[in-house]
């Protein structure tokens, strides 16, 4: 629950800033922040699929060209 009640408060505080701006910049901010982290984490998934993907060719015996 704790976790819960720290994103509820982050969200509350982001209301706050957002509304004594009066601008929307504290959100555009924060939504290009998360769209870079999960932009990342993609990366990191497909490079590591791609190596187990490599893996496995190696296992079976294929040629990994």
């Amino acid at each position: 629950m704790p976790t819960a009640y720290g994103a509820e408060f982050r969200q509350d505080v982001l209301g706050i800033i957002t509304v004594w701006s009066k601008s929307g910049w504290p959100d555009l901010v924060l939504g290009l922040i998360i769209i870079v982290v999960n932009v990342t984490a993609a990366k990191e998934v497909w490079e590591t699929a791609q190596e187990e993907h490599l893996a496995a060719k190696a296992l079976a015996g294929e040629d990994i060209a």
